[in-house]
């Protein structure tokens, strides 16, 4: 009897510790989920401001490609307007280019 009821508590100390294992385990995976949606948050914003940035360079080319644009159209000598149009042929070039 006395080896049946140690054997009890032995089985009682085993499925103590699996069960603290378990919630050991679940609170892991839910550091690990967290620290996992907060690097794909981060990686998001990253994008973000990658892609604003893409924005905000494509707005400047575009402003001073139409500035060069309006100097052409206003140039009254041939070799002033001559000079702007290559510098206006240079710019669509260079902005084809990289897009």
């Amino acid at each position: 009897m006395y080896i049946w009821c140690n054997h009890g508590n032995a089985k009682k100390e085993a499925i103590e510790t699996r069960a603290a294992g378990v919630a050991a385990a679940a609170g892991s995976r839910q550091a690990n989920r967290q620290n996992g949606e907060a690097a794909a948050s981060q990686r998001d914003r990253i994008l973000v401001d990658l892609i604003e940035q893409g924005i905000e360079a494509r707005q400047q080319k575009e402003k001073a490609f139409f500035e060069l644009a309006e100097r052409f159209r206003a140039a009254m000598s041939t070799n002033k307007s001559r000079e702007l149009g290559d510098q206006l042929a240079d710019s669509w070039l260079a902005s084809n280019a990289t897009d």
